[in-house]
C-alpha cells in the first residue's frame, strides 16, 4: 500500500519526515542533516539546496568511495571538537539553531568541500596558490594513511597565515611519521588530539605551529624514534621510498642536485638482499634468515631506474659499482661495505636512524 500524507507547509514536512524516521529504517547521517538544514532555511530553502547539491557533486568528484558523511563530521570535528557520528546529528541540531546559521552552515559546507577534495587529491588546482612544500606534506598524509588529522588541516588553512600553515603541516608530518614508528598513539586518541587541537584553532587559541606542537600531550622523542627505526621493517614500496627521500635530504646536506626524483620511472627502490635469491646469496643466507630482513629499511636504497634494472638480483659484489657510480650518498655509500650480512644491515639502519631524527624534527 502507498499512503500519501499531505503536509499543510514545508516546516510539517520536515517534522513528520524527522518523526517517521524515529520508527522506521535507519537513515543515513548525511540525510538526516540535509533534512534539519532544509527544515531551518525556511523560504530560503532553495539556496541551501543548491549548496547540498554542489557540495556533493565536489565530493563526489573526488572519489569513488563515499564521502558526505565523513566530510560533514570532519567539517564538524574542526570547529567542536571531537564527534562520533552517531552524535552528529544531534550536535548540529543543537549548534543551528536559526535559519541564519542554517544558511551561513550550508555556504560553509559548500566552499569547504573545495579545500576537502583537495586534501586528498594533491594534483588538485587548489595548491597552486601555496608554497610547494605544502603539497608535499599533504601527499605524506595521504600516504602515512592521516585522515584523522583532516579536520585539523580543515581548521589550520581557514585560519593561519601561509608561512605558520607551512610550518603546521611540516611539524605535522614529523608527528605524524613518528608515532607510526614508535606507536603509542592509537587511533582513537590521536583522532581526539587532533580533533582538540582543530577546535582551539578555529577558536582562535592557538595561532602558530608551535603551538600546535605543543597541543600534543606526549610525543615521541628522539632516543625513542631512533630506537624504532633502527628496527622498522616496511613491506610498502612507496613508503619505503619516501622514507628514503627524505633520509637522503638530510644525508646529502641539502644538496638540491641530489634530492631523489619521486617519480617511479626515472628512480626507484632497490633491495641490496633481493628479495628473490639467487644461488650467489644462497650461501650466505639462510631462507629464514633472508625473509627477516629482506624489506629491513637498512636493506633498501634508491637507484635511477636503469642501474637497479640493470643491477637486478647479482650478488653483492656485482652491484657494488652501481652503487659507487649512484648520485645519491646513502646510496654511495654501499660501496664501502665488503660483505652483506644482518650485521651490516642493522649498522647501515641504525646509522639511517640518526638521520630520521633531523629529517622529522618536531621541535
Amino acid at each position: 500500500k502507498v499512503i500519501v500524507v499531505t503536509a499543510p507547509d514545508d516546516s510539517n514536512a520536515f517534522v513528520i519526515f524527522e518523526t517517521l524516521n524515529d520508527r522506521g529504517l535507519e537513515l543515513a547521517t548525511s540525510d538526516l542533516l540535509k533534512n534539519y538544514l532544509f527544515h531551518r532555511s525556511g523560504e530560503k530553502i532553495e539556496e541551501t539546496k543548491n549548496r547540498w547539491l554542489s557540495m556533493v557533486a565536489v565530493l563526489e568528484s573526488a572519489s569513488d568511495d563515499p564521502l558526505v558523511v565523513t566530510y560533514l563530521r570532519h567539517v564538524a570535528m574542526s570547529k567542536y571538537g571531537v564527534v562520533r557520528e552517531k552524535d552528529l546529528f544531534g550536535l548540529i541540531k543543537r549548534k543551528i539553531t536559526s535559519k541564519k546559521l542554517a544558511l551561513a552552515f550550508s555556504t560553509e559546507l559548500r566552499d569547504t568541500a573545495r579545500t576537502y577534495t583537495a586534501l586528498i587529491n594533491t594534483d588538485h588546482d587548489f595548491w597552486t596558490e601555496y608554497d610547494p612544500k605544502v603539497r608535499e606534506c599533504v601527499s605524506a598524509f595521504n600516504l602515512l594513511g592521516m585522515t584523522q588529522m583532516r579536520p585539523l588541516l580543515l581548521a589550520i588553512i581557514e585560519r593561519f597565515d601561509r608561512k605558520q600553515l607551512v610550518l603546521a603541516f611540516q611539524k605535522l608530518e614529523a608527528v605524524a611519521v613518528r608515532f607510526q614508528v614508535v606507536g603509542g598513539g592509537g587511533g582513537g586518541s590521536l583522532e581526539r588530539i587532533y580533533s582538540e587541537t582543530a577546535r582551539q584553532v578555529t577558536e582562535g587559541k592557538i595561532l602558530n605551529a608551535a603551538g600546535i606542537v605543543k597541543a600534543f600531550p606526549t610525543l615521541p622523542v628522539d632516543s625513542a624514534f631512533e630506537q624504532s627505526f633502527a628496527l622498522i621493517t616496511v613491506s610498502k614500496q612507496s613508503l619505503a621510498r619516501y622514507y628514503l627521500r627524505n633520509l637522503e635530504r638530510i644525508a646529502s646536506a641539502g644538496d638540491q642536485e641530489t634530492v631523489p626524483n619521486p617519480d617511479t620511472g626515472r628512480v626507484n627502490l632497490e633491495h641490496i638482499l633481493p628479495l628473490t635469491l639467487t644461488s650467489d646469496w644462497e650461501r650466505d643466507w639462510s631462507p629464514e634468515e633472508a625473509r627477516a630482513f629482506q624489506r629491513r629499511l637498512g636493506n633498501m636504497a634508491l637507484m635511477s631506474a636503469k642501474g637497479n634494472s640493470v643491477a637486478g638480483n647479482d650478488s653483492f659484489t656485482a652491484k657494488q659499482p652501481k652503487y659507487r657510480g649512484s648520485a645519491f650518498v646513502l646510496t654511495k655509500s654501499l660501496a664501502t661495505y665488503k660483505r652483506w650480512t644482518s650485521s651490516e644491515i642493522e649498522k647501515r639502519q641504525a646509522e639511517m636512524a640518526t638521520y630520521a631524527a633531523k629529517a622529522w624534527a618536531i621541535r
